[in-house]
């Protein structure tokens, strides 16, 4: 009989002995087991989800549920999960998961308002972002974002997205995108008009706004904007005309198809700078913060002029202080561009032949100020008033260059 209980006694402890090194196995191996995913892979936590349905779902029920209790029971730190959609890379162990889900840093995405663009482009940009929730209407027009984004205060949005590079999440959308935009530019063109220059010819921040869009559609050359903008503080505080042709070409809306003509100089719209005194009435397109840096701290010079180098913007521009310089500089660059002409005549030629289209239609003597394109490869815009000869719409006239442009 005592060796009977003995031997029972004996079994007992074994199985007790065995049981608790299984389930030190089992739990051992849930710290070490790793996802078989290949490649990253997308998880969403929602609100009030266990940290075991987590690692069930990732997992795919690899681990016997009261096993993972008992785990989670010994790592209570990993089990206060943030909501969220997080990105878990390959082979990640159970830990490392959960340390990512805690740590709260969801999968970002990220979509760019580029320096220049009109808020036509933008809405087409955002449209086009497969990430975003799109709450816009599909055929939002920039007249309608005052409304949706409660900014009456500006009928026309134009230049109030400060253009920069935004990052979100899934669930964000493109209206929170427009209005984080939105805030960025009024938070940073007030914090650089707290700390402008002196004596600048702005009567508002939105005047300096609307300046420093002008200054971002005029050079491709970071470095020489505050030099652009001084011609044009310049001639403002000589009661000048600013003869700026990203205005006029905004003036004329979807008349200009790559060529500027005498006409368009002669239109009687509030952005022909060649026509108004002063300012228009809104900026002509999304400035970035080098731009408004630079309308609110131009260089100090005696600049009242600028013409492109020659057909690459990429060159930048060569300021002048008079009329004599200037026309010397204007001169420079139809000689740079005839020479550019004749020893690409063939690629110009192939460019004049392709479709027929508004991205197609280039000024032979047109640089996109935008990118540092060649002529006949796109546009954007196309400087009459550098030098290049400036057509009317019946091909008869020309224009001899001489403004600040």
């Amino acid at each position: 009989m005592r060796f009977f209980c003995g031997l029972l006694i004996l079994c007992f402890t074994a199985a007790v002995v065995w049981a608790s090194g299984f389930l030190t196995w089992q739990l051992g191996s849930i710290e070490f087991t790793v996802t078989d995913n290949p490649e990253p892979a997308l998880v969403t936590v929602k609100r009030g989800d266990s940290a075991g349905t987590v690692i069930r779902e990732i997992f795919h029920d690899r681990f016997d549920s009261r096993v993972l209790r008992l785990w989670l029971k010994q790592n209570p730190g990993l089990t206060k999960l943030k909501a969220g959609t997080y990105e878990i890379p390959p082979r990640t162990g159970v830990r490392e998961v959960l340390a990512i889900i805690l740590s709260g840093k969801e999968k970002s995405y990220q979509i760019t308002l580029v320096e220049g663009t009109r808020v036509s482009d933008i809405l087409r940009v955002l449209q086009g972002a497969e990430k975003l929730k799109h709450e816009l209407p599909q055929d939002a027009k920039p007249e309608d974002l005052p409304k949706l984004l409660e900014i009456s205060d500006h009928p026309n949005p134009e230049g109030l997205f400060l253009a920069d590079t935004y990052q979100f999440r899934l669930g964000d959308s493109d209206v929170s995108v427009l209005k984080r935009a939105y805030e960025a530019s009024q938070k940073f063109l007030e914090q650089e008009w707290q700390r402008r220059d002196a004596d600048l010819p702005y009567a508002s921040p939105y005047e300096a706004l609307i300046m420093a869009s002008i200054i971002e559609k005029e050079s491709a050359v970071s470095s020489e904007r505050p030099q652009i903008a001084s011609v044009f503080v310049n001639r403002l505080r000589k009661g000048m005309k600013l003869q700026t042709d990203p205005t006029v070409i905004y003036g004329v809306g979807d008349r200009y198809q790559g060529k500027i003509y005498r006409s368009f100089l002669e239109d009687k719209n509030p952005y022909n700078t060649y026509v108004i005194e002063g300012l228009p009435p809104t900026p002509i397109a999304a400035p970035g913060k080098d731009a408004i840096k630079a309308a609110l701290h131009p260089d100090a010079t005696d600049y009242l002029f600028f013409v492109a180098r020659g057909p690459d913007s990429r060159e930048g521009h060569v300021f002048s202080k008079d009329d004599r310089s200037h026309s010397k500089a204007v001169s420079d660059y139809r000689k740079a561009v005839r020479e550019y002409k004749n020893d690409h005549a063939a690629e110009i030629r192939a460019a004049s032949e392709k479709p027929d289209t508004a991205a197609d239609k280039v000024s032979p003597e047109a640089a996109d100020a935008k990118t540092g394109a060649v002529p006949g490869a796109n546009e954007t815009q196309a400087p009459g008033d550098n030098g290049a000869a400036l057509e009317s719409e019946d091909g008869k006239d020309s224009k001899d260059g001489s403004s600040s442009d």
